[in-house]
């Protein structure tokens, strides 16, 4: 994933985007097509609607603020961040002020109301209760109807909701099949 994202650069051939090489693309521009969902916490000392957002501008758009309770509500985090003194506004002081779970569902409500043509979810599914679990890979399924999806999971249940399985052996990528 390091290479697609262009965190790191291939030692032998090329990875295209466009069928142009991406070293062409400046890494932001290539960047902001993607959007990561990963193992760690990624939790920042911002306030929770900055976390989900990761917006600068400081503005509570309406729009923006049904699109992240709607995100919420769908990965079961509305009710948790609505039992916060603060709710939204409630400033995150240490990353380990919410539960693995919950920082995950912060991370997954990012994912969510980004435009991102390429998600990207590198065990992300992992620490989540089982309820949660499948409400996600139900909202992963209908993303995919529209945007690359990319599930990075040891957990072979979530292989359901896949189009393809491709695997890493030896260090190489190959085709394994198509979910059921």
């Amino acid at each position: 994933m390091n290479l697609i994202m262009r965190n790191i650069l291939p030692t032998e051939g090329e990875i295209l985007f466009n069928e142009i090489p991406a070293e062409r693309y400046s890494y932001f521009s290539l960047r902001k097509h993607f959007e990561y969902i990963g193992v760690k916490r990624n939790l920042y000392h911002l306030s929770l609607y900055d976390n989900i957002t990761l917006s600068d501008d400081g503005l509570f758009a309406e729009e923006t603020t049904d699109k992240i309770k709607q995100a919420c509500e769908e990965i079961g985090l509305l009710q948790d961040i609505y039992m916060l003194a603060d709710a939204f506004n409630t400033q995150v002081q240490d990353e380990y002020m919410f539960s693995t779970g919950q920082a995950k569902k912060i991370q997954i409500a990012r994912a969510f109301i980004k435009d991102s043509n390429v998600m990207i979810f590198d065990e992300a599914l992992s620490n989540l209760d089982d309820e949660t679990r499948k409400s996600v890979a139900v909202k992963l399924k209908q993303l995919a109807e529209s945007k690359i999806i990319i599930l990075i999971s040891h957990n072979i249940e979530d292989y359901s909701i896949c189009d393809e399985i491709y695997q890493i052996e030896n260090g190489r990528l190959e085709r394994v099949g198509q979910s059921a």
